[in-house]
């Protein structure tokens, strides 16, 4: 049974980059795929579905109250051979999840975008279940300068967030989040999500790299294989659906943030509005809306809108 929803991780998504071949589900024969009915070089939008977990006969695990236990999966939206719009299920390196007959799993969806709203805790059958839901009508990301109150942070959180604003050259960047996230940043953004691997390649898969965005930015960068070209930082190779990052970019500016503050909103779904000094580059401040989430376990957050300064 799945139900599907569009959420915030509360657990791990590892981005790595995607292995070629094939690889068995140990509970349901499943199998995953680089390249499937001819679902290559599609543009990649992204979603969550919940799913109820399943023993290794197909039975569903129930917790001690005798509740179904749910997990989360991600979902690409695609469109197959013959033009439709189906989304595939997708393992943590990006792949096409095939069933035993080596066709793509999928779930029905209508939807062209996917807002991320619920922030949901997977639990073992041993653990309880929380889930705090924020309708999809409901949750609106804010301006930078709407309303706040004061909040903090972790001194771990905050180093997480300045290595985030960090990323080289992502300060030439200023977005609201209704904009969409420039080309630009996103070009930085995946190389330094990409190099976190520490993997020794300059080729990945395109599904790992965008996937890598999606959780950077907690969005999709709409058409990013199309319009990221060749360039210094970041190549698409368009006959082999890869990407091509020849070296990790050298560090440029430096972050210290100063203030954090949650915004004031009703129905809030865990922004917050960070102020920070910045030094190395042309900027002096950076102003920023970032999400925390689960959509990265290393990261625990998304950056939603920026203003350098």
């Amino acid at each position: 049974m799945r139900k599907a929803i569009a959420v915030v991780l509360a657990t791990t998504i590892a981005v790595s980059v995607a292995m070629i071949g094939c690889s068995k589900s140990k509970n349901n024969e499943e199998t995953t795929t680089k390249t499937v009915d001819g679902l290559k070089n599609n543009e990649d939008t992204f979603s969550i579905e919940e799913e109820t977990v399943t023993d290794k006969n197909g039975e569903a695990v129930t917790d001690k109250d005798g509740n179904p236990v749910t997990t989360q999966v991600m979902y690409k939206e695609t469109t197959d051979k013959k033009g439709n719009k189906i989304a595939v299920k997708i393992d943590d390196n990006g792949e096409v999840v095939t069933d035993k007959n080596k066709k793509p799993v999928t779930v029905h969806t209508t939807k062209a975008k996917i807002t991320i709203n619920t922030q949901t805790t997977a639990v073992l059958p041993t653990q309880e279940l929380t889930i705090t839901t924020v309708a999809p009508d409901k949750d609106i990301v804010p301006k930078i300068d709407d309303s706040t109150k004061s909040a903090s942070f972790s001194e771990d959180e905050i180093k997480v967030i300045e290595a985030m604003f960090e990323v080289p050259g992502i300060y030439a960047s200023n977005y609201e989040n209704s904009d969409g996230v420039p080309l630009d940043a996103a070009k930085h953004a995946a190389v330094w999500m990409a190099q976190r691997e520490n993997l020794n390649t300059k080729t990945y898969a395109s599904g790992t790299i965008v996937l890598g965005l999606f959780k950077f930015f907690g969005q999709t960068v709409v058409n990013f294989k199309n319009n990221c070209g060749k360039n210094a930082e970041i190549t698409y190779n368009a006959s082999n659906d890869t990407f091509t990052i020849p070296s990790a970019e050298s560090a440029v500016q430096k972050v210290s943030i100063e203030k954090v503050e949650e915004y004031s909103q009703k129905n809030n779904n865990n922004y917050y509005k960070i102020t920070a000094k910045v030094s190395g580059c042309d900027k002096s401040k950076v102003v920023a809306v970032v999400q925390k989430n689960r959509l990265e376990s290393s990261l625990g957050f998304s950056i939603k809108a920026m203003r350098w300064s």
